[in-house]
């Protein structure tokens, strides 16, 4: 039995010390009854408790995009729940229902939160658990000889974010929506969001570009916020507490030489099975972007060296001027041009990981040790508490590079072949080695007479694109 529940915003200390310990998982589900005449809260089930109804749950999945020209899709997919339903306890005519509604108006329990929840518990019966998911009630259907029910539900946002801004009037003319507060990314998404009915603490949005000239006419919000965020070299997704976020693809400070890792991930350790794929198809060789509203206009760059790259052609209206458009066709093929590996992971429960999170990978028979990955999509086995994960390699991180201060060492630079970099460089004298003792720990080492020591050089931490 559980004898109490800590329900998280985040993962904490406690949290990963009982995920990398293996500790006993723990998941729940709950479910908040609207529109009856009083709002009922329960639980639908968890784990080890004697009145657990659910039978089955399908997969919690979530992604953003990973390859070249793919755009962001918000939305989680659909979860059906199956419930023991030998009470009445989820038939909307039994009086014992959660659904019964005392006012007899139809189909008022519709669109009632069902939230998921994940984690651990301890020896003393302390689950935590962090949310994995939050969805609409949109379907039951009843099983009557067997007694189950399935529960169809949607991403709780689905049907906020799904509408229009500028469509036409009765008179059938145009109607052009434009910011008021501003036109930078974080500004238009914040408008078009609120403007939704979102409030502030169902999105996180990162900062982006400015466009002077944003404006939409008969758009759908989820289709012009994938676009925007493309524009604005990021994406969009859904994170497991059913919030929008806007991430770029640029690295940050915490992801210079290795910080960014949150996870190791083992074939001696959590992971089940792994598969690694590289397919030549994802190589791009040259980039053309289209762009502008009514007069397009296009910029293009090519890596004549990738002999068995695609041509990528990306339409996006959204960009309003050709920096914006050389921009994105530069670090587009800067990181697609490279040989990236994707991998689909199995392990045990993480339910720490989230979109975008960067893991280290250790596996014998691929011959990986510590490489890095990004994880773009993560699907979740909540009852049989397993993880799958699926990465595509990290080019945020482990990018080294050196660079002197005397003109007749302009040699000694390191390369840059992807778009975005991010590491310790290494400021020097003389021509000599670079954090030779390989920790990466930004401090600068003795007793190493090529470590920078002394009057030798000095590491720095840099972002660069």
């Amino acid at each position: 039995m559980i004898a109490e529940v800590k329900y998280l915003t985040s993962a904490t200390a406690v949290f990963l010390n009982l995920q990398s310990g293996l500790a006993r998982p723990y998941w729940e589900a709950n479910i908040t009854v609207s529109g009856a005449a009083t709002t009922i809260s329960g639980t639908l089930g968890q784990a080890y408790a004697v009145n657990n109804d659910i039978v089955s749950m399908g997969m919690i999945d979530r992604e953003r995009p990973a390859r070249a020209n793919d755009l962001s899709d918000i939305y989680k997919g659909d979860l059906t729940i199956a419930l023991q339903n030998t009470r009445g306890t989820y038939s909307p005519l039994a009086t014992a229902s959660i659904f019964t509604d005392a006012g007899g108006s139809a189909l008022n329990y519709m669109h009632s939160i069902i939230n998921v929840w994940g984690g651990f518990t301890n020896l003393s019966g302390t689950a935590y658990v962090v949310q994995r998911g939050s969805f609409l009630l949109t379907k039951i259907s009843i099983d009557s000889k067997n007694q189950l029910v399935h529960l169809t539900c949607e991403d709780a946002l689905k049907r906020v974010l799904n509408q229009y801004v500028g469509l036409p009037g009765l008179s059938g003319t145009s109607t052009t929506w434009t910011p008021p507060s501003g036109t930078r990314t974080e500004q238009i998404l914040t408008e078009l969001l609120s403007g939704v009915g979102l409030t502030a603490n169902q999105y996180v949005i990162a900062s982006g570009y400015d466009f002077p000239y944003y404006k939409l006419q008969n758009e759908g919000v989820p289709e012009a916020i994938s676009v925007l965020a493309q524009a604005s070299d990021g994406y969009v997704f859904t994170d497991g507490r059913g919030r929008v976020q806007f991430k770029r693809y640029a690295p940050s400070w915490a992801g210079i030489a290795g910080g960014g890792s949150v996870l190791n991930l083992k074939d001696s350790g959590t992971t089940i099975d792994l598969k690694y794929s590289i397919d030549v198809k994802n190589l791009i060789k040259k980039v053309q972007v289209k762009f502008g509203s009514g007069t397009t206009q296009s910029r293009s760059v090519e890596d004549i060296t990738v002999d068995r790259g695609n041509v990528l052609i990306i339409n996006n209206e959204t960009i309003d001027r050709p920096s914006l458009a050389n921009a994105l066709a530069d670090r587009t093929l800067g990181q697609y041009k490279e040989n990236r590996a994707f991998l689909e992971i199995d392990n045990v429960w993480l339910p720490s990981l989230e979109i975008g999170d960067s893991v280290d990978i250790y596996d014998t028979n691929t011959y990986m040790t510590g490489i890095p990955y990004q994880i773009y999509k993560i699907q979740e086995d909540i009852i049989n508490c397993k993880s799958k994960i699926y990465a595509v390699t990290d080019l945020n991180r482990g990018q080294k590079w050196w660079f002197c201060s005397t003109s007749g060492e302009v040699n000694s630079g390191g390369v840059f072949t992807n778009s975005w970099h991010s590491g310790f460089a290494f400021a020097s004298l003389e021509n000599t080695g670079f954090d030779n003792d390989g920790d990466d720990d930004n401090v600068i080492d003795t007793g190493l007479s090529v470590s920078g020591a002394g009057a030798t050089g000095i590491e720095l931490p840099f972002l660069m694109y």
